[in-house]
């Protein structure tokens, strides 16, 4: 089947980068992922994403391609998530823990929109650490107060923030582990993010990730966006690749 071109493009702003001159991967992912029917899809990052021009976006066969010339920069389809999301831990403990996680020690993307040190003003501001919950859950966690401007028009947050939100937390979350620190840097590799209902505004959120050893140049972790009842809104499975040389 011939490449349809959607009535659409994507511009990725500079303010949203991960790495320095490029697009944040769960930001870009959560783009593309707009165009994608359900609410669990799954992204595959294949080159570093151009910022401050129109990026195509293509779709066949219910895949979709984030085109930059003739270079597929992201793919997205739709597939299935179930996970078990770990209860949170408690409140003062997250807040006490913040900005202490073994990523912040030497965070290679310190310009990163989601984590990134000197994104404090204009970026997420998530700076999660580590904690433990009621079970004895090792997780890193984040207490969180969206923006307004990062709402739609409806009062429930954009699906490219909570892509991003769900992002770097789980590279934190498996740079807990010290077998997982000569991994650095690392970058996004395959991100599926299940939404579960919309996420309203005038809120705290708890966002927290956890994750295990990694194998080889991979490690997976994981992360969700709750309530500070615990109330899960979604949550994510993320693959990281060290380009470690």
């Amino acid at each position: 089947m011939k490449n349809t071109k959607l009535d659409n493009t994507v511009t990725i702003s500079e303010r949203f980068c991960g790495p320095p001159d490029c697009g944040n991967g769960g930001y870009t992912g959560g783009c593309l992922a707009e165009f994608v029917r359900g609410d669990s899809v799954a992204v595959k990052l294949k080159a570093p994403t151009p910022l401050d021009i129109p990026l195509t976006v293509l779709e066949e066969n219910n895949q979709w391609r984030l085109m930059a010339g003739e270079q597929v920069v992201v793919e997205a389809w739709p597939q299935a998530l179930e996970m078990e999301v770990p209860e949170t831990a408690d409140l003062a403990q997250i807040k006490k823990a913040h900005h202490q996680c073994n990523g912040f020690l030497d965070h290679p993307f310190p310009g990163c929109f989601v984590c990134g040190p000197e994104r404090d003003v204009d970026g997420l501001g998530l700076y999660p650490g580590p904690v433990t919950n009621n079970q004895g859950v090792a997780m890193v966690a984040s207490y969180w107060e969206p923006k307004a401007e990062f709402f739609n028009q409806d009062n429930t947050l954009m699906t490219p923030i909570i892509w991003a939100a769900l992002d770097c937390p789980t590279s934190f979350a498996a740079l807990e582990y010290s077998e997982n620190q000569a991994l650095v840097p690392m970058v996004l590799g395959t991100f599926v993010v299940r939404r579960i209902k919309p996420i309203p505004q005038h809120q705290g959120l708890i966002v927290q990730a956890w994750s295990k050893p990694g194998q080889g140049r991979k490690v997976t972790g994981y992360s969700a966006i709750t309530s500070l009842e615990g109330e899960c809104y979604a949550y994510a499975e993320a693959l990281w690749i060290s380009i470690k040389k």
